[in-house]
């Protein structure tokens, strides 16, 4: 009898130790795929350092839409935002590798909205009016753009780093000017947008 339960035991925890290993192994695959779809569709990202953050600006072949290619270290905190006070705060226990993204595209209103996509988080914001919108409706190729990630990809964890960063030309900046009220223009003036990542790994 002592021997049949014994025999049981151990068909259990062999039964069970099969289903745990079969699951990380299908865990582990679904992994590799989706990396194996990051490398395809951005290329690859040369991990330098996995204590740090990295990232490297993909062209996205339209001048109102950025893109970069992510790696952010374990245990991290990203807190995300944009000069108007808009983002997102995310944490991460295991390094994670992903595709970030901002958009800008004109509203129902004819004002401009900003989307964000970062880690699995999304945002929205309205952040120009139709005024300024009429401004630079077909000219984003002409903005000033500061985007992290074109030359050096490792940005340091302890401090917040500027993402992205779209200023007006002189000439956009004077049309810009005379577009909008005086009260709002601090809002586009020169600088129209900029997104802040502040990194913090315990």
């Amino acid at each position: 009898m002592g021997r049949k339960v014994l025999h049981l035991v151990l068909l259990v925890g062999f039964l069970v130790g099969l289903v745990v290993a079969w699951r990380a192994s299908d865990h582990r695959t679904r992994l590799e795929r989706r990396y194996r779809l990051l490398v395809q569709t951005a290329g690859e990202l040369l991990v330098t350092d996995p204590t740090q953050p990295q990232f490297r600006a993909l062209s996205t072949g339209e001048p109102a839409h950025f893109a970069w290619r992510v790696y952010l270290p374990a245990n991290s905190k990203q807190s995300l935002r944009d000069r108007f006070g808009s983002g997102s705060t995310t944490m991460s226990s295991v390094p994670s590798e992903f595709i970030a993204r901002v958009r800008f595209r004109e509203n129902a209103q004819g004002g401009l909205d900003s989307f964000v996509s970062f880690g699995g988080g999304f945002s929205q914001s309205s952040f120009a009016s139709k005024a300024v919108a009429d401004v630079l409706r077909g000219r984003w190729d002409r903005m000033i753009v500061e985007q992290v990630g074109k030359t050096s990809t490792t940005i340091d964890p302890r401090q917040p780093a500027v993402l992205l960063r779209l200023s007006l030309p002189p000439e956009l900046h004077e049309e810009v000017r005379r577009a909008v009220p005086m009260f709002e223009q601090a809002r586009y003036v020169p600088v129209l947008y900029e997104l802040t990542l502040d990194p913090t790994t315990p």
